[in-house]
């Protein structure tokens, strides 16, 4: 996996836990999580981007991801929290207020319709997700600063993973009997094996280089298979490939684009399309460099560099087709990707 935060592995690993698919780089490969195969809860894309858009557009809070046992008609909504202090330009008070308002905000009435109505499902629990070290403050603060606890549940992994680890159940009960009492005795469970998309808190310099990425698998594949056509990419291919990407299709067009000034040296956006065009002939030494610049910018950093570099991009023509051939340098650069 590449630069991932504290906070977007939870996001990640309980993604997998419900997946009937692993979504990275190379598209689409089979595959149950532990929570979808031996108990049914699973992480459905369409509703979750539903949830994601309704509640985006109207400013309210998004949770991180849902997943739904169709059975039992239970719904559990996931809020991941990596810690009190997840974040350099916030205070301990800060977090836990936002912490207190988020799990108020999925216990109203409003949150709880729609999330049934999308889902169909008869009954919400709000699962907090953590690491074994924050499992003390945040039961604390359940406890001491919200009123209503019922259907409150909180899940720890440790804090380093390695082939395999546990997540266990701390703090509450589950309805489904069969759940809790696996949870209470700890599940077995397998690290994600790429960094999937669905994490809304995500920022764009990382999204981007998260999409940057998948785009080098798809230009490797296409070689590897000896194409000779010029790799186009839409939208709607893009969301077909990778069904991780649940947000919505201006911003997917808004980060292509941003891929295109930043990192002109992949390929080209044209905007009256709305087409992503792979060079036939990609630096990809100079593109993993900028990556890399890329993925250590902060969020300020990133939006200034776009502002400078914006005024100066122009989107050229479609590049001209022809067989790829690599130099031997370029060759050993995409390696990596060759491999997924």
């Amino acid at each position: 996996m590449g630069l991932i935060s504290r906070h977007e592995f939870l996001v990640n690993v309980a993604a997998f836990l419900a997946s009937n698919v692993v979504a990275g780089p190379g598209g689409i490969i089979p595959s149950a999580g532990v929570l979808l195969k031996n108990y049914g809860y699973e992480l459905k894309l369409p509703e979750l981007e539903k949830i994601l858009t309704f509640f985006g557009k109207s400013g309210e809070k998004v949770p991180d991801l849902c997943m739904i046992n169709s059975k039992n008609g239970i719904l559990l909504v996931f809020e991941c929290k990596s810690g009190i202090t997840d974040t350099k330009d916030n205070t301990d008070t800060n977090n836990k207020l936002r912490f207190i308002e988020q799990i108020k905000f999925f216990k109203s009435e409003q949150f709880q319709i729609i999330c049934k109505k999308i889902y169909n499902a008869q009954k919400i629990e709000i699962v907090v997700m953590t690491y074994n070290e924050s499992l003390n403050d945040i039961s604390q603060i359940i406890e001491k600063d919200i009123v209503d606890t019922t259907s409150i549940i909180v899940w720890t992994i440790p804090q380093r993973i390695y082939k395999e680890s546990t997540l266990r159940r701390e703090y509450g009960k589950h309805e489904d009997r069969y759940l809790d009492e696996g949870l209470q005795h700890g599940i077995i469970f397998e690290p994600p094996v790429n960094d999937m998309l669905i994490d809304p808190t995500i920022p764009d310099n990382i999204l981007l280089c998260r999409i940057l990425s998948r785009l080098l698998s798809w230009y490797s594949k296409s070689m590897l298979i000896r194409e000779d056509t010029e790799q186009i990419i839409t939208v709607d291919k893009f969301k077909k490939t990778h069904e991780d990407w649940i947000r919505s299709d201006e911003r997917l067009k808004d980060l292509l684009r941003y891929l295109s000034i930043l990192v002109p040296e992949l390929g080209t956006y044209d905007r009256n399309r709305n087409e992503y065009i792979i060079k036939l002939r990609p630096r990809i030494g100079a593109i993993l460099k900028k990556q890399k610049d890329i993925q250590q910018m902060s969020d300020r950093q990133f939006k200034e560099e776009l502002r400078r570099r914006a005024p100066k991009q122009r989107l050229r023509g479609r590049p001209l087709t022809g067989r790829i051939k690599l130099k031997s340098k370029d060759k050993g650069a995409l390696e990596p990707f060759l491999r997924k």
